[in-house]
């Protein structure tokens, strides 16, 4: 290991490692430089692993760009500041460690790199390390996930699969984080809030892109935002690309009482034995990944509707002044009505063999759909991504 000493005013750059010991040293340690500059190892082979010692704070954009064989880098204990990933086109990276006393910067156990965030060390994905797999799933705890987070090398050394959970809590994704991989499709969670520009630039494999309608109308609507769908999200894929809009289903939380032709029963009880207003139940569905719900609490809505409080999914329909408003719409009109978050347990609905409704303590709900009981992504778009 050569170690390289510098003064905290300057930025170290290429020109220091190519002077450092014998010249082109492939494993080093880098002392007291305030600054690691960007793109100072820039498509260098000799580069092997690093160490960012004592008195290195601050690592600025990627200053590993294509160093196929570069292994092993080590976070200091005086690094503060990492802003996107550090290693792009970096094939044979499969260790980053962290210095103990660091307190801006965690590995998990697979060797990603996280930003550590009010006590939180899973909260921001910052660089992962390809040497270490293909498959890759987004930790619940995770928030946003940086720019370059995983700008893949080619398509037998990148990506081929990413899966965000359905109770997910990642809201961002910054530009190029998944640039150049090779999986064929993702599906979006409910709680993403803004997709950058460019963030899956290169997919050259990427066929189909899953998003909730609710989300692709909030994204559009906010213009800071990408627009979904659009051709610069997913720049540079080589054919058509198919964007399905799907939606949760609409359901309450087990223990929700419903009216029954045999009396009152909680929805996670009710069977194919039951009926509704004289329709046999066909199933009763289970669903997971509803992140928010809508409390209606007792009187709400009028004198004893509901009888006693009630949740259910955002996009249930409620009769309510003669329509049926999705619950989502009621807090703007029953000002008791209000959405708070979900603690992630399965909720339940009913499907008879058509678009019917039910009595849930004095409420009018509909039930399912039978189309969107076995046809979980309603509306697809295309759309024919640029060449650049």
């Amino acid at each position: 290991m050569t170690i390289i000493t510098g003064h905290p005013t300057v930025v170290f750059s290429l020109n220091d490692w190519l002077n450092a010991g014998n010249g082109s040293p492939p494993n080093v340690e880098i002392q007291g430089f305030n600054k690691i500059g960007d793109s100072v190892w820039y498509s260098i082979s000799g580069i092997v692993s690093v160490v960012f010692g004592i008195g290195v704070k601050e690592i600025i954009g990627h200053p590993f760009y294509n160093c196929p064989n570069l292994t092993t880098v080590h976070i200091g204990p005086d690094v503060n500041t990492i802003d996107q990933g550090f290693a792009v086109l970096c094939k044979s990276l499969t260790t980053i460690t962290v210095d103990p006393s660091n307190q801006f910067f965690h590995v998990d156990n697979m060797g990603i790199l996280y930003k550590k965030e009010n006590g939180n060390n899973l909260h921001t994905m910052l660089q992962y390390p390809f040497g270490i797999g293909r498959t890759l799933s987004i930790p619940l705890s995770v928030k946003h996930i940086a720019p370059y987070f995983a700008y893949g090398y080619t398509n037998n050394d990148s990506l081929n699969n990413v899966q965000f959970f359905n109770d997910s809590s990642v809201e961002t994704i910054g530009a190029y984080a998944f640039a150049n991989n090779d999986f064929s499709s993702i599906k979006f969670p409910v709680s993403i809030t803004s997709i950058a520009s460019t963030a899956f630039h290169r997919c050259y494999n990427l066929a189909t892109v899953f998003i909730l309608q609710t989300t692709a109308d909030m994204l559009t609507a906010n213009g800071d935002a990408v627009i979904v769908p659009s051709n610069d999200t997913f720049r540079g894929t080589t054919h058509q690309l198919s964007i399905e809009l799907y939606y949760l289903p609409s359901c309450f939380p087990a223990g929700t009482p419903v009216l029954t032709d045999e009396g009152i029963i909680n929805i996670e009880k009710l069977s194919s034995n039951n009926r509704i207003r004289g329709s046999s139940i066909v199933k009763v569905t289970r669903s997971t990944g509803h992140r928010y719900i809508i409390n209606i609490p007792k009187n709400s809505l009028c004198l004893n509707v509901p009888s006693c409080d009630t949740k259910c999914s955002l996009e249930h329909k409620i009769f309510y002044k003669g329509v049926m408003i999705k619950a989502r719409d009621l807090g703007s009109k029953c000002a008791a009505v209000y959405k708070s978050l979900h603690d992630g347990s399965v909720l339940y609905n009913v499907l008879l063999d058509h678009h019917g409704l039910m009595n849930v303590n004095n409420l009018i709900c509909e039930t399912l759909q039978p189309s969107s009981s076995t046809r979980t992504y309603d509306r697809k778009l295309s759309l024919s991504p640029s060449k650049n």
